[in-house]
């Protein structure tokens, strides 16, 4: 790296994976660090709507939510979702996956009803660009339903989080741990109706799933 120096553009990829193995590995503070001074050298020598700075950006906001910054991820957020749209298109995988987060750092904030307008927005795009049956597609479905859920919409979350399930045991199968996450989510929903039979065994159900998956010791 010092033989590149600071600012080369390799020197400051290798920060910003650095980062991400870091948070990979549970290092918040250090990965944050990293990220930001990878940033901050990506935005002055690559441009804002480098790719290499839009992923750093995804990185950062990400470390962000998990540390509790939602304001400060919902700013950087907007300011990917900007860059990406002007250089790589509204519809591009990049741009679509900044508005996703974006609709996760409203829902953090306790702000579910635009958390709502955006997940709806970017279901109607993923639908048409990415398909139905597309894990990102499923996934804005998924956070859709949790955004109508924490309004009390029970009754309009419930067949949401059914096609959900439906969707993930087609493209993932019966075994995969996004799904087991979405059978909690429908869960919830049926045990805040009083349909205590039916969430319990989908409780249940999902709890097995992360025991043969993940094993017994996982923190999900």
């Amino acid at each position: 790296l010092s033989l590149l120096g600071s600012d080369d553009p390799k020197t400051l990829e290798s920060l910003a994976q650095l980062g991400f193995i870091l948070d990979k590995e549970g290092h918040d503070a250090e990965a944050e660090r990293l990220e930001r001074q990878a940033l901050v050298g990506q935005r002055r020598i690559l441009g804002p709507e480098d790719p290499l700075t839009l992923e750093t950006m995804d990185t950062l906001a990400i470390i962000l939510q998990r540390q509790g910054h939602y304001a400060e991820e919902e700013k950087l957020e907007r300011e990917a979702i900007e860059a990406a749209t002007r250089k790589l298109g509204p519809e591009s995988p990049q741009t679509l996956r900044s508005r996703e987060d974006l609709g996760s750092a409203l829902w953090y904030q306790g702000r579910y009803s635009k958390a709502e307008n955006e997940f709806r927005k970017l279901l109607d795009i993923s639908r048409r660009v990415l398909g139905p049956d597309h894990p990102r597609t499923v996934l804005t479905m998924s956070n859709l339903a949790l955004a109508i859920k924490s309004q009390g919409r029970l009754a309009e979350a419930e067949p949401l989080y059914r096609e959900v399930l439906a969707a993930d045991q087609r493209v993932l199968g019966p075994e995969h741990p996004e799904l087991a996450r979405n059978m909690d989510g429908l869960a919830s929903v049926l045990y805040a109706e009083g349909r205590m039979a039916g969430a319990e065994k989908l409780y249940r159900d999902a709890l097995g799933i992360r025991l043969r998956t993940l094993g017994p010791e996982h923190r999900e």
